[in-house]
């Protein structure tokens, strides 16, 4: 599988040997995210990408059902 990478133009500053014993869930970042499409039972056009907001479909939002698993999701896609 070939992977594309887009390298993000500013990087975040990195943290000091004190800061990194005390990192947290949510407090720091990546420079880059993984990101890859799926469509007709196909994961496709595998990439990495300057760190960015996701953009989902208001479809999930509309639908009761899906809402509760995605509250689940994001978390946990924010910190992968």
């Amino acid at each position: 599988m070939d992977i594309k990478i887009t390298k993000a133009t500013e990087l975040k500053t990195k943290p000091t040997l004190e800061e990194e014993a005390s990192l947290g869930f949510g407090k720091r970042f990546t420079d880059h995210m993984f990101m890859m499409n799926y469509d007709n039972g196909e994961w496709h056009d595998a990439r990495i990408v300057p760190y960015q907001r996701l953009s989902l479909d208001p479809f999930f939002t509309m639908h009761r059902r899906f809402s509760k698993a995605l509250r689940h999701i994001v978390p946990t896609t924010a910190e992968s």
